[in-house]
């Protein structure tokens, strides 16, 4: 069976379609009020990239096909009232942590998956590319960076991050705001189904 796990996961939308398709799939979250989500481990994901490293030094590296990332990213939207444009119309100089990003990294070096995706907003893409180089592919306001396959996107346009937006006085309305679209999953999914290493042709 093969296996994918999805970090920062919220509801979960860029497992989707590999849970639905019979992946072994686990998913990562701080937010107890996730807990209801199927497959969720409510972790820290220092505590995550903790327990990575102790299951490696006592039972080597795992049988890992697919590693994805959706580090929060409220610290580099492009909103109105997000933090990067409340501190420049206070012309204050806007450094984001780039903590998550590094623990990211540090779990990809650990785990080495076969695949792996970092995806998050197009406001990301400046702070990001220091780490990660250009983006590999942008569907609409999702932009991902890594090393998979690249799915056939097509004409296909998301619905806008809007769409998903349940009001301030939602708890999980970053979450919402968040999810990736089923058929970004399912693309995914499939790219990777239908890609053949060099053994296939030995």
């Amino acid at each position: 069976m093969k296996k994918m796990i999805d970090v920062f996961a919220g509801f979960g939308g860029q497992s989707e379609a590999f849970l639905a398709h019979g992946w072994d799939v686990r998913r990562i979250d701080n937010n107890p009020l996730l807990m209801q989500v199927p497959n969720i481990t409510i972790q820290d994901v220092q505590q995550f990239r903790d327990e990575c490293k102790i299951m490696v030094e006592t039972y080597g590296i795992p049988d890992l096909d697919y590693l994805h990332f959706s580090p929060p990213c409220l610290e580099f939207s492009n909103g109105y009232n997000a933090p990067k444009y409340k501190a420049l119309r206070a012309g204050i100089e806007y450094n984001p942590s780039m903590d998550l990003l590094e623990i990211c990294l540090e779990i990809i070096e650990i785990l080495k998956p076969r695949f792996w995706s970092i995806e998050n907003v197009v406001g990301a893409i400046k702070y990001f590319e220091p780490y990660l180089g250009r983006h590999r592919v942008k569907i609409g306001s999702y932009v991902y960076w890594g090393n998979f396959p690249m799915p056939s996107v097509g004409d296909y346009k998301p619905p806008k991050k809007n769409d998903n937006d349940v009001g301030p006085g939602n708890p999980l309305r970053s979450n919402y705001r968040a999810i990736i679209p089923y058929a970004i999953s399912d693309m995914f999914r499939k790219a990777i189904k239908e890609q053949k290493s060099l053994t296939y042709w030995w």
